[in-house]
């Protein structure tokens, strides 16, 4: 007579996967630093594109734009880099992990803006 299959195991109580009071399966952490990346890539992309048509064209509005999307992909995968590595325990320790995560942004914008400034692009608007 065969032996029968062993019976499946319970993994809710694997200590590879730790209960969550809530009952989800990720934490917000986790969630955050996904859509990091989905607002992270497709922003790069843009701004890349947008970048190349700025040029063409020589318009400061539309290489402002790309700056700021260069920025917000900036900000984007420095949140998911910086969160993964110091994992902000209160929503206090997250508010001043973005905080500083924005501050990056707009001086990687204000250093996009003067490189296109210091090499003689158009201005805002023109």
């Amino acid at each position: 007579m065969p032996t029968p299959p062993p019976a499946p195991e319970d993994l809710s109580s694997s200590p590879l996967r730790p209960p969550n009071a809530a009952g989800w399966d990720v934490d917000a952490l986790t969630i955050s630093r996904a859509l990091g990346y989905v607002v992270g890539l497709p922003s790069f992309i843009l701004g890349t594109a947008t970048f190349m048509l700025g040029f063409a064209l020589m318009r400061g509005s539309i290489l402002n734009v790309a700056c700021v999307l260069y920025s917000v992909s900036a900000a984007a995968i420095g949140w998911r880099v910086s969160a993964g590595r110091w994992r902000p325990k209160t929503g206090w320790a997250a508010l001043r992990l973005a905080m500083l995560i924005g501050l990056g942004a707009l001086l990687i914008y204000a250093m996009l803006r003067s490189v296109l400034w210091l090499s003689g692009v158009p201005a805002v608007g023109v």
